[in-house]
């Protein structure tokens, strides 16, 4: 009975939670759509994807598809039929764009009879046999190797002498062919040899052998004796003025010999002086042969003049010669005409007139610290420096060579040398892209890169992935055409420009990864006006960035790279030793590259009438400098300032090529100038976003940031 009240009680409970759950259910007012038909939002063609969408009837969502493109191709049609070894055609038409595609036939293969012969093979001579195609009856002939003669034996029909070579014969068992050949003559049996004819001193001698077989003979030259010679013995003896004689006798046959001897050599006393040497005049010595007593003479150099007693008659001067009188302490004699050379110029400071060039002099224009004078110094050429890489003057493409020489660096030189040929380049290459980065400003994710055709047809993309040096790479292999490049899933906060790599792009033979032609998108993060991460260093990619005057100008980076290749960026304040020290080179590498160099002084200690004043007269060339009050150091923390002088140089990209602190470079200054004169490539204005300063740059192998952008046809 208890057991039945419980399962009553258990179903109740059961049915209880049914009626919740039903209850909660309908609370809840679970949503499942309803959609209608769909309805066409974009027409699929058959290159290019259409969309359709269908829309919910009781909440309006919608729902989006893509509709494939494609072609609607009809049957394929028999061109051209195809036959044995020649290739037919078909073709089909799409009925939407009545675009055709034409297919090839293969070629039919022949079906060849057994093979005919037609001429039997020979000895030494190829038969012929043939066969037909029982498609297109054409014939095929080819030849039936000759027959090789089966020879019998060879027999001797002449005998071998020693004087004579021999003969056998064998024949052909086939053709009856009849072939002869030699047998070498035989070897002579030589007795041994009997001498004829004995040799003597300088005469050689005779000896014989015979044949035993032929009874030739042989005869050969015994070679002739040498003499036995004695000792030399003198036979006249030799003086100062005459050779001598000695002879040598031969112990075999009695001939003499006979051999000079040479004279002897003077036995000089010591020399004697006979007449003494005087100013301007040479004296005389003496000396004996103790052999023959024969005399022999010889100079004394005469004496040189002992100046003393000088008197000053004309003080000499920077350009004209003084006079003095002397007279000589050994004969008395006066000098009264004596030069003194002019002194010549002392430099007490000048400046250049004409700047020298590689092949031409320069003039400086000088002043004396002697006299006062003005005067030119004429300064040498300084001759051609050229680079140690190649530049490339003509590009190659897939039918011609380019040209590639090694440039002069030297400003405005356009001297070069080593005038080489490019190789043509070959149909398909390795194109390799560069996504770089601030220093500061690493984006979060890896970016995609996408490429597309000229028709506008993607042909690739992907992820990137970390180079060595932290910045992002993607390589591909693509025919040579031009192609657009751009960046897909870029960070919220990063911008970056559009790109196109073409054919000209690259200036070698794509051979090795260092030649391939390659691209770099700078990707720039946008921090806002005059914001950039502190303490940036030499071979940043800088952020865009504005300073204001003291005559309250504001002018950004960007606006100063469009018109200028170089930045210099120098904060000094009027008082530093070291900064006044290097501001006149500042100024002549200022006045010399006026079209190509912008130069703004940050001052870290002075006001605005201080700044003015020493501009005037510490870099004495303000009128194209910009002069910033640096005071509150905004600009000193940017670039890590940590003491004056600081010099920073900036490209036409933005890349911080050079950062030198302290006074130990202004030699270089110039170098650093010269070597960074890359071409300004175009820009939008856009002062926000530096990034779109940045066009597309074409990396070459011995530069590897900045160049310009180049179409050449196909």
């Amino acid at each position: 009975m208890k057991q039945r009240i419980f399962k009553i009680l258990l179903l109740s409970f059961a049915i209880c939670l049914l009626l919740i759950s039903i209850g909660a259910l309908s609370a809840c007012g679970v949503h499942v759509h309803n959609f209608g038909d769909y309805e066409i939002l974009t027409a699929a063609d058959c290159e290019t994807n259409g969309e359709k969408a269908r829309t919910c009837l009781r909440c309006g969502y919608q729902e989006k598809e893509t509709i494939l493109a494609g072609h609607n191709w009809s049957d394929f049609e028999i061109i051209q039929s195809a036959e044995c070894e020649i290739k037919g055609e078909k073709k089909r038409t799409c009925s939407i764009c009545n675009n055709e595609d034409i297919e090839v036939i293969p070629a039919l293969e022949h079906i060849w009879s057994d093979y005919t012969e037609n001429l039997p093979a020979r000895c030494g001579v190829a038969g012929e046999k043939t066969r037909t195609c029982d498609l297109c009856s054409s014939e095929e002939k080819i030849e039936i190797p000759a027959l090789t003669h089966v020879w019998s034996d060879y027999a001797e029909t002449e005998a071998a002498t020693c004087g004579k070579s021999g003969e056998k014969t064998r024949s052909c068992s086939l053709c009856n062919t009849e072939e002869k050949s030699e047998i070498p003559k035989l070897e002579h049996r030589w007795s041994d040899y009997t001498e004829t004819s004995p040799a003597r001193c300088g005469v050689a001698g005779e000896k014989t052998r015979v044949c035993e077989l032929c009874s030739s003979e042989e005869k050969i030259e015994i070679p002739a004796l040498t003499h036995v010679w004695s000792d030399y013995a003198e036979t006249v003896a030799a003086t100062c003025n005459k050779s001598g004689e000695k002879t040598r006798s031969c112990s075999l046959c009695h001939a003499e010999e006979k051999l000079e001897i040479p004279k002897l050599e003077h036995k000089w006393s010591d020399y004697t002086e006979t007449l003494p040497a005087r100013c301007g005049v040479a004296g005389e010595k003496t000396r004996t042969c103790e052999l023959c007593k024969k005399v022999e003479k010889a100079d004394i150099p005469a004496l040189e003049h002992v100046w003393t007693d000088i008197k000053i008659i004309k003080e000499a001067t920077c350009v004209e010669d003084g006079i003095r009188s002397v007279t000589c302490k050994l004969c008395s004699a006066t000098l009264t005409s004596d030069v003194i050379p002019a002194t010549g110029h002392t430099k007490a400071s000048g400046f250049p007139l004409t700047e020298p060039t590689c092949e031409s002099t320069g003039q400086n224009l000088n002043k004396c610290a002697v006299c006062g004078d003005s005067y030119r110094e004429i300064v040498p050429a300084t001759g051609h420096k050229y680079s140690d890489e190649f530049t490339i003057d003509k590009l190659p493409t897939l039918y011609e060579e380019g040209v590639q020489s090694r440039h002069c660096v030297n400003y405005k030189c356009n001297s070069r040398t080593d005038i080489q040929s490019v190789p043509r380049l070959i149909s398909e290459a390795y194109f390799r892209i560069y996504v770089v980065h601030g220093e500061k400003n690493r984006p979060p994710k890896l970016p995609i890169v996408i490429i597309k055709n000229a028709n506008g047809v993607q042909v690739a993309s992907g992820y990137c992935f970390a180079d060595d040096q932290g910045n992002y790479l993607f390589e591909r292999r693509l025919s040579f055409g031009t192609y657009t490049v751009t960046l897909a899933d870029v960070p919220e906060g990063f911008v970056h420009g559009e790109y196109t790599i073409s054919e000209a792009d690259g200036t070698y033979p794509y051979d090795t990864p260092d030649k391939y032609p390659s691209i770099t998108i700078h990707l720039y993060s946008y921090l806002g006006q005059g914001s950039m991460p502190d303490g940036s260093k030499r071979k940043t990619v800088l952020n865009d960035f504005s300073f204001t005057t003291i005559d309250n100008d504001v002018v950004w980076l960007s606006d100063l790279l469009k018109t200028k290749k170089v930045v210099w960026l120098n904060f000094y304040y009027n008082a530093c030793g070291p900064c006044q020290s290097e501001a006149p080179t500042i100024a002549r590498l200022a006045q010399k590259y006026n079209d190509d160099l912008a130069v703004v002084c940050f001052n870290g200690k002075d006001d605005p009438a201080s700044i003015r004043s020493g501009a005037a007269s510490i870099f004495k060339y303000p009128d194209t400098f910009y002069f910033v009050d640096d005071r509150s150091a905004v600009y000193g923390k940017m670039f890590g300032r940590s003491g004056y002088p600081l010099n920073v140089f900036i490209d036409s990209g933005g890349y911080v090529f050079e950062s030198v602190s302290g006074s130990n470079y202004s030699s270089q200054f110039d170098s650093f100038i010269s070597n960074n004169l890359f071409e300004t490539p175009p820009r939008e204005d856009n002062a926000a976003a530096f990034a779109s300063i940045s066009a597309c740059h074409v990396i070459l192998p011995e530069k590897q940031r900045f160049t310009r952008k180049i179409e050449v046809d196909e």
